[in-house]
């Protein structure tokens, strides 16, 4: 908390007006700001204005969504679960002679 404090002090005292973000995620993701799409993949790291701003990452039918108020550099995080296919149980008809009703 401390580090965003001395950027935004930093920042106003130089004249800027911006912050680096980066955005990461443990899957390739869509990465939407303020409603734009700005990328896609695991890491992304832009400049953004000092302002509060939405911010969403996107992976397949999933979202996850924040409000973050930019005020210096920073680096966020988003994860996802990996959906883990489920495994089927194969089921085998018996076909030795002489396991059958017929042989009674």
């Amino acid at each position: 908390m401390l580090q965003v404090q001395v950027d935004a002090l930093l920042n106003e005292s130089l004249g800027l007006n911006s912050a680096q973000i980066t955005l990461r995620s443990n899957v390739s993701a869509d990465w939407h700001v303020d409603g734009t799409k700005i990328g896609a993949g695991k890491e992304l790291s832009r400049s953004l204005p000092l302002a509060r701003h939405s911010i969403i990452a996107a992976f397949g039918s999933k979202r996850q969504s924040t409000i973050e108020n930019i005020q210096g550099n920073r680096v966020l995080q988003y994860s996802f679960k990996r959906r883990v296919p489920s495994a089927r149980a194969t089921v085998r008809k018996d076909s030795a002679i002489g396991c059958g009703d017929d042989d009674i």
